[in-house]
């Protein structure tokens, strides 16, 4: 009988050789051309069949063979279990409606009502045989490969009126935007009572992000993970309590309102789903809040510091840059300096993540357990911080000027090698013949170790706050042309690494137009008296060539000059705290200089686990003798022998 009925199914009815099993038989069933070989048999033979299926099968046989009997497109088996993923998931009942729509199945079935636990293994079947079929599609074309499948099941789903619980399934494509408003929902409930639920957040993003079709616009997923990022700042928020001196606030920005920066501009995506671009922009308008209440303490203590400067372990003026930490690295080692015009501390925790991942390691001083941050000079623009920063003394001027202090920098000809001055790169000597890849003598003195000192400019940053407004750029080493290379350079040649900026920047977000004579973007003359949202800085950080005294806003939403994509000059801590990271590619670090551990916030992760902070040498010393004396945990046999039993039960 066995013998006889596979030659049946496999050549009168299409089955693939062999028993079938469910899966098989959702394959077959379908298949349109099989399906019409069965229901042009017999009634005899199909009452045969069903019960053969059933014995063989099991009970998903039967309605699986009453659906390619009775279903009409776009019903199929395969829709019908994709269907069933929403109508039979264990919360459906949390769903008005879906049990009625369960019932309006039956006409497809031959007026059978349809098991809940059958409906479940339906659903399940049907979903592992469409992510089957999806796999082995190339990335490329999946979507558009499965989509005619996928619209027939969202047909089917919306004429048995079960669309509203569109989103227990993890496939079809509305249930990815219902997932999606659901989050905006939550995060618009949380900023109207002041509180965000947390766990409510973080269940939904995770649901969202496991669906099958999240990563076809990762950019979405990535705005979903930073809104709930945001919100969890904001509930830390009553606990915070801010610093009372310049460098506190710096290093507040550069911990923790750094990473708000990065988070703000991942939700500048453009999104398609209305409920969500409009809780993301109430999100991104109580954060903005927020910071110009930072920005506040920020400028005032930036305007008591510029008129009594200090001095700070982990805050080091642009100009002071290359006295106290390029000199002393490149007595030790090869050292390549990248100065990312316009790099905020938002665009460096980016690349600093790819960094890491792409294997380097990052460093900071032993005694300080930080990353070192520079501070811009005043007024926060190139033609001052630049220059200041690469001549390694407060200065006003051009590129020109740039190449020759940085040659003949006292400190860096001391630690170079006799023939062998310190050499810096701009924009035009960077790019290689015909515009293609990085310029062969570049490249060269970079990868010859005793070349001491190398630097270069990047303006890839500074040129997008120019123009771009609708280019959404994730920073990265691909979009920083040709970064990547001039790492693998630095890298072969045993270099360590310093990367900077001479000033950060805000984002274009609605600024006002402020007119101001002899002014720039981000500064004035002051030639009138600052308004509420403006400072005075003055003192020796201000160039002579600006009488000493400028005015700039401590707001981000003031701009003197024309629209961009973005701007600088002004006295946020965005414009004048950036990262002064140093980098190894290799296990040998300087002496008195530890890898940095992952510094992210409290509020950046669901779980609120962070990494430790680098200790001091004397804490570390003390936490080793403290461990000496714990005793190591003696653990007795188990009192019950049959434990691996137990186990595996």
């Amino acid at each position: 009988a066995g013998t006889a009925w596979e030659a049946y199914l496999s050549y009168g009815l299409g089955f693939p050789a062999g028993a079938p099993d469910a899966r098989g038989l959702l394959e077959w069933a379908s298949d349109p051309d099989r399906a019409a070989r069965y229901r042009s048999a017999s009634a005899e033979a199909r009452s045969a069949v069903a019960r053969r299926l059933s014995e063989t099968v099991g009970p998903l046989a039967r309605p699986l063979l009453l659906a390619v009997e009775h279903a009409a497109p776009p019903a199929d088996a395969l829709t019908i279990g994709l269907a069933c993923t929403v109508l039979f998931h264990p919360d459906a009942r949390s769903v008005s409606g879906l049990r009625s729509a369960a019932v309006r199945l039956e006409p497809m079935l031959g007026g059978t009502a349809l098991p809940a636990e059958v409906g479940a293994r339906w659903a399940e079947e049907a979903e592992a045989c469409f992510r089957a079929r999806w796999k082995v599609l190339p990335a490329a074309s999946r979507y558009g490969a499965m989509k005619g499948l996928l619209d027939r099941t969202e047909a089917l789903l919306t004429s048995l009126k079960g669309q509203a619980g569109a989103h227990l399934s993890d496939v079809l494509p509305s249930s990815l935007e219902q997932r999606l408003r659901r989050i905006g929902l939550a995060l618009l409930a949380g900023l109207e009572v002041g509180h965000f639920d947390s766990s409510d957040l973080e269940n939904l993003r995770a649901a969202a992000s496991k669906h099958l079709l999240a990563d076809r616009n990762p950019e979405r997923l990535e705005a979903m993970a930073m809104a709930c990022r945001l919100a969890r700042w904001l509930d830390s928020l009553p606990a915070y309590e801010p610093g009372s001196t310049f460098f506190a606030l710096c290093r507040e920005y550069s911990d923790s309102g750094s990473f708000v920066d990065s988070a703000r501009e991942h939700l500048t995506v453009a999104e398609s789903l209305s409920d969500l671009a409009s809780a993301y922009r109430a999100l991104l308008s109580r954060v903005a809040e927020v910071r110009e209440a930072e920005n506040r303490r920020f400028g005032a203590e930036l305007a008591k510091w510029c008129a009594a400067p200090g001095t700070s372990d982990s805050e080091i003026p642009v100009e002071a840059v290359i006295p106290r930490l390029l000199v002393p690295l490149a007595q030790g080692r090869p050292v390549f300096l990248i100065v990312l015009d316009g790099m905020s501390y938002g665009v460096f925790r980016s690349l600093a993540q790819e960094l890491s991942a792409a294997g380097w390691r990052e460093l900071a001083p032993a005694q300080v357990g930080r990353r070192l941050s520079a501070l811009s000079a005043i007024p926060s623009v190139t033609e001052v911080s630049r220059t200041s920063l690469l001549c390694g003394t407060l200065a006003v001027g051009a590129s020109a000027d740039e190449k020759n202090g940085f040659s003949k920098h006292p400190g860096l000809l001391a630690a170079s090698r006799s023939g062998r001055p310190p050499v810096l790169f701009h924009k035009a000597e960077l790019t290689g013949p015909g515009g293609v890849g990085v310029s062969p003598s570049a490249l060269e003195k970079i990868e010859k170790p005793e070349n001491r000192v190398v630097g270069v400019v990047l303006n890839a940053v500074d040129d997008h706050l120019l123009k771009g407004d609708q280019l959404h750029v994730e920073w990265s080493l691909a979009s920083l042309q040709p970064l990547r290379a001039l790492m693998e350079a630095a890298s072969a040649a045993g270099r360590l690494v310093a990367i900077t900026a001479d000033h950060g920047h805000i984002v274009e977000r609605d600024l006002g137009l402020r007119s101001a004579p002899d002014s720039g973007e981000r500064y004035r003359l002051p030639t009138s008296p600052p308004l509420g949202d403006e400072v005075v800085l003055e003192g020796t950080r201000v160039p002579a060539a600006f009488g000493g005294k400028v005015i700039a806003p401590w707001s981000e939403r003031v701009r003197y000059g024309q629209k961009k994509n973005g701007y600088h000059g002004g006295a946020t801590p965005q414009e004048m705290v950036v990262p002064l990271a140093v980098w190894t590619a290799s296990d040998e670090r300087p002496a008195g200089w530890d890898v940095l551990p992952t510094d992210l916030p409290a509020w950046w992760n669901s779980d609120g686990v962070v990494a430790a902070p680098a200790a001091s040498p004397a804490a570390r010393a003390g936490a080793k003798s403290k461990a000496a004396e714990v005793r190591q945990l003696e653990l007795g046999p188990p009192p019950d022998g049959d434990w691996i039993g137990r186990l595996l039960a």
